[in-house]
């Protein structure tokens, strides 16, 4: 609010009707004070118009203590900062444990300017969204975690895998990953699509998934004791969802989803 009040009564009509108000190194004539308190009225006015008139002194005192600094800054911080898109997320990391990741380099969110709350989604194996053979696989919003940086299945070999985090190939062979460049509890969501199992890359899944955390494994049922491994470690078991339909096309499909809801803390009945 601003200007000169020269009227008897210039505010009647926000008489109740103004929620918050904030005054910028103004004075406060006490008319206006009255309609802002919904004390406005001929009576009112006029029997109190003493006490009244004292407001614009109460006001001067308090905007001593609240300056329009702490003011702005206060309005500043009601304001969130916008979420970073997965891609900025992905070269931030990237940048932070090197390409390929060094060995022994973990990244945290902190490392990476997100909240827990950010989604995050570690496709182990990964290749990102593609057609193979009529089978889409991949998932949009994954982060892919490969030893590889191009897709090399459904006709788009040599294509660039999106959203990677590229790692050297170690253990037993390119689809194994025994030391993945995440923090303790880093993901919400890991996911493997048709990938062999050995147990240096299921021990990394365990370590990297939330206490509450979700794993989501489609392969076939020659690794069902890693599986149980990982649930009992996770304080968990294997339960069989549906399918995605998505991964299903002209009578092939993916191998079987096994799933994993963590309770790394046992504070969950399962």
């Amino acid at each position: 609010m601003g200007g000169f009040v020269g009227s008897e009564y210039p505010n009647k009509a926000l008489d109740g009707q103004i929620s918050d108000i904030m005054f910028f190194k103004q004075h406060v004539h006490h008319v206006v004070a009255l309609a802002l308190a919904n004390k406005l009225d001929d009576g009112n006015y006029k029997r109190k118009k003493v006490i009244y008139s004292l407001i614009p002194a109460f006001l001067a005192i308090a905007y001593g203590a609240i300056s329009t600094p702490a003011i702005m800054s206060a309005l500043e911080g009601l304001t969130e900062d916008p979420l970073p898109s997965l891609q900025n997320v992905v070269n931030t990391i990237s940048e932070l444990v090197g390409k390929p990741a060094r060995s022994g380099v973990q990244v945290s969110r902190k490392d990476i300017g997100i909240n827990e709350e950010y989604p995050i989604v570690i496709d182990v194996g990964g290749e990102g969204p593609l057609d193979h053979h009529g089978l889409a696989a991949g998932f949009e919003s994954a982060i892919n975690v490969n030893t590889k940086d191009y897709v090399e299945v459904g006709g788009r070999a040599y294509i660039p895998i999106s959203n990677l985090i590229l790692v050297r190939s170690q253990g037993s062979g390119p689809d194994s990953y025994p030391t993945l460049p995440f923090a303790d509890n880093f993901a919400d969501i890991v996911t493997m699509v048709g990938r062999p199992l050995d147990l240096p890359t299921t021990n990394e899944i365990v370590r990297i998934i939330k206490s509450t955390g979700t794993i989501n494994i489609w392969t076939d049922e020659s690794f069902l004791p890693l599986l149980e491994d990982m649930a009992k470690k996770l304080k968990s078991y294997v339960c069989t969802p549906n399918g995605l339909d998505r991964f299903v096309a002209g009578g092939n499909a993916f191998p079987k989803r096994w799933q994993i809801i963590a309770n790394k803390d046992g504070n969950h009945s399962m």
